[in-house]
């Protein structure tokens, strides 16, 4: 499936939120559609035809995201009546029960008929509370929030949770570290949270040689593409000739003849789309494979939103693959495990850059800002942002999907 032209997508907003498993691998991701940042994805009409949100975000989910890996998809009360989930397959689709989903003879009898059919149920935002009771007989996942239950409190509900239902425990709002061992030592199987996307810090550790040598890498290649210096860069590296030969003949291209040469490729890919493949490759190297794969993801997708984004107004302060590299050097210390400090020590780059991967103020720091907050799916956060920078929400939509798809895509 190839990405659509800007002026052929819907306007949908999508965040997508990964789910781990107890040893830390992806499981999983929650899916958060809106057709506008300004208030929840919208569906009034009750015929299950309707629900083009959900289902076209669903079709550029599966685009960005490869694999079998599962979606839970949140769906109010009014979706589930209709019949709306059925539009979704139910092999990677899970529909979630929101916690203002109201638990009618109506309600529970819409969850028997999507569980004739085979799909899987999740119930959102379990903390106790009764309402939610008669629903979770049918849940195959249920998500408590851990933050929200008072810590005294969690081991027993815990308890009567795996005594009471064979519905597996996802822990979502997890924080931090403590709180990851805590509700895996309870039982929890899965696990959802801000902790998963924040960097894992090793005190003591520094920048190997190897790892300063592809940051530095990194640098030489900022600024507008230089054919020579780009060829050279992979020619003399079979590691990357090899990556670059099998990228550029791998399916999504689609080539009728095999290219077997660097200077070649260049020219099919172009010397601008090569030099981003080498900071996105260089980048990867420097991380290593010990690195999560979910932060190298956010990594590029950040980077190609804040280029597509300056491509979008005038007043931009810095140019396109100056944001470009913002974006994949501000997840630098989750992909190292080392302060970005430490880091930018090693890294030549201007006040700006400095400022906006330290967190302070700078001409770049809203644009960085705003790819956060979509990526968290708060979008009535960033609806100011988006007005005070001078863009519409639906050049935002587009560039945020188009930014994911260009991700899947390079990093396959």
């Amino acid at each position: 499936m190839q990405a659509q032209n800007p002026s052929q997508q819907p306007t949908i907003f999508i965040a997508r939120q990964p789910i781990f498993d107890a040893s830390g691998a992806l499981w999983g991701h929650e899916l958060l559609f809106r057709n506008s940042p300004s208030g929840p994805a919208r569906i009034d009409d009750p015929d299950a035809a309707t629900a083009s949100v959900i289902a076209d975000g669903y079709a550029i989910a599966s685009e960005t995201i490869p694999g079998v890996t599962p979606f839970l998809i949140n769906f109010p009360e009014g979706l589930l009546l209709s019949g709306a989930a059925e539009v979704l397959p139910p092999d990677r689709c899970i529909p979630e029960i929101l916690e203002t989903v109201q638990p009618t003879p109506e309600l529970v009898e819409a969850l028997h008929t999507l569980k004739r059919a085979g799909y899987r149920l999740a119930v959102d935002d379990f903390v106790g509370q009764d309402q939610a009771l008669p629903l979770l007989g049918l849940a195959d996942i249920i998500k408590v929030d851990v933050l929200g239950v008072p810590p005294a409190e969690l081991p027993a509900l815990t308890v009567t949770l795996r005594k009471s239902h064979h519905a597996m425990l996802l822990a979502e709002k997890v924080e931090n570290e403590a709180m990851f061992d805590q509700c895996r030592m309870l039982g929890y199987t899965l696990f959802q949270g801000y902790h998963f996307a924040r960097p894992v810090i090793v005190p003591g550790r520094t920048l190997s040689s190897a790892q300063t040598s592809r940051l530095h890498l990194m640098q030489s290649l900022t600024g507008e593409a230089d054919p020579h210096k780009l060829v050279r860069a992979v020619t003399v590296d079979p590691g990357l000739t090899y990556r670059l030969l099998r990228y550029i003949n791998s399916a999504w291209f689609a080539l009728l003849k095999e290219v077997t040469s660097i200077q070649q490729a260049a020219s099919l890919l172009g010397f601008e789309t090569l030099r981003k493949w080498l900071l996105v490759i260089t980048l990867a190297d420097a991380a290593g494979s010990a690195a999560p794969a979910e932060a190298m993801r956010l990594a590029v997708t950040r980077a190609r939103f804040l280029e597509l984004l300056c491509g979008l107004v005038r007043t931009c302060t810095h140019a396109p693959e100056s944001m470009f590299l913002l974006g994949l050097l501000s997840q630098l210390d989750a992909l190292l495990g080392i302060p970005m400090p430490v880091l930018l020590a090693h890294l030549p780059l201007d006040a700006d850059f400095q400022a906006a991967l330290s967190g302070e103020p700078s001409p770049m720091h809203d644009e960085l800002q705003l790819a956060v907050l979509l990526e968290r799916g708060a979008w009535d956060e960033a609806l100011p942002l988006m007005a005070k920078l001078g863009f519409s929400p639906m050049d935002v939509a587009h560039s945020n999907i188009d930014a994911q798809v260009w991700a899947s895509r390079i990093l396959s």
